[in-house]
């Protein structure tokens, strides 16, 4: 996605220095300033990847990266989740009371990160006083960030900083239901990849669009469906019920060539797997030219690695060790590697919905919710990956 090429949220690491004759309790009290100023701390280093705390607090539940967004600028990467009170509820998620809108960022490259707030980014339901998209937007500008949730957006031009919104998102004649997934493709011209709550009739389901402004975000024009009406893969007698026949969570980059290739996560009834799909006219029309996985029950990151080389990053939730996945493909999503484990030491179910980016290093930088037995509470957590 491009709106997560540049994003990020960073922190400076401390050290500390040996200074001859100095104290344990100075020593202490040194760590324990340097852990508040930091809400983020490395917690394991294996196979070339390190596991990093984003954001961990043991009253809260924290969770679903893929539903807020996250940007880079070189090393300064910025993500957003969702926050609550934790609760401990058996096979539900661990959460209670209502969600907030959380940020950290990095400007290490995503080793540490420091929390933010910002008070005017709330989630969708919760959204008060939105007005009309100004049509200002400049898509182009270096430290520019989009976040779209919902049927609201917001825009900042310095690194996710300060944010303008909530502004609404332009009718497309579809009632939208967004995650943050774009690709800037001028000064006033972009391209949104939106999930759509359909009922016509024949049922309601979820599917994924394309929509273009083309006037810096005043309007929206819909320009395609991504992927095949769930209705039409359904079995004959399926009967939908709203997330229970769905195709969503797009994600999606552009290749050299200039190809779009999209992931999404689909569902019908019991049946759930992750789809990729091929744009060669700038999102006009589409074609499904691989399954990504089966079973996982997570949307998918995907990214690039240069070339035509992608990865795709999601949570594993079929069965224990529950953990971080991915998988390679050398050629533009045609064809793809065995499943890699980049974590299995998931406490529960309840985990995934990464974001990730890539860094000028090639590291992958990939955000998800977790917990373990160490950490129960769910946090965010990222792996450090190079492919």
């Amino acid at each position: 996605m491009a709106a997560a090429s540049r994003s990020s949220l960073m922190g400076e690491s401390g050290q500390i220095r040996k200074f001859g004759a100095v104290s344990s309790g100075m020593i202490v009290r040194i760590v324990l300033g340097l852990l508040a100023l930091k809400v983020s701390a490395i917690v394991s280093a294996a196979e070339g990847r390190e596991q990093v705390i984003v954001h961990h607090r043991e009253d809260e539940f924290a969770g679903w990266p893929a539903n807020e967004g996250m940007w880079s600028w070189g090393d300064e990467i910025l993500v957003s989740f969702n926050v609550a009170a934790f609760e401990e509820r058996g096979e539900k998620h661990s959460f209670t009371g209502r969600q907030r809108v959380g940020f950290a960022r990095s400007m290490d490259g995503g080793r540490t990160w420091t929390a933010e707030r910002h008070d005017n980014v709330v989630v969708p339901t919760l959204v008060k006083g939105a007005t009309e998209a100004p049509g200002d937007v400049d898509f182009s500008q270096p430290d520019f960030a989009m976040k779209v949730r919902g049927r609201y957006f917001h825009v900042s031009g310095d690194r996710g900083r300060h944010w303008r919104g909530p502004f609404r998102l332009p009718d497309i004649g579809q009632r939208t239901d967004a995650r943050t997934s774009y690709l800037a493709t001028g000064k006033s011209s972009c391209l949104f990849f939106i999930p759509c709550r359909v009922d016509d009739g024949r049922g309601a389901r979820i599917r994924p669009c394309t929509a273009v402004t083309e006037d810096g975000g005043k309007t929206l024009r819909f320009l395609s469906w991504i992927s095949p009406d769930p209705m039409d893969v359904a079995a004959a007698g399926t009967q939908p019920k709203g997330d229970d026949m769905s195709s969503t969570m797009p994600s999606v980059v552009a290749l050299d060539d200039g190809r779009l290739v999209c992931v999404l996560r689909n569902r019908i009834k019991s049946r759930k797997w992750s789809s990729i799909h091929e744009s060669a006219d700038g999102g006009q029309t589409w074609r499904q030219i691989a399954e990504l996985e089966k079973g996982a029950t997570n949307p998918a990151a995907l990214v690039r690695l240069g070339g035509g080389k992608l990865a795709a990053i999601y949570g594993n939730r079929r069965r224990e060790p529950f953990g971080i996945s991915a998988k390679l493909s050398a050629d533009g999503g045609q064809t793809w590697g065995e499943e890699i484990m980049l974590r299995s030491d998931g406490r529960k179910w309840d985990l995934g919905y990464p974001r990730a980016i890539v860094r000028p290093d090639g590291t992958v930088v990939a955000a998800y919710y977790f917990s373990t037995e160490e950490r129960p509470q769910q946090h965010i957590a990222a792996t450090l990956w190079r492919p």
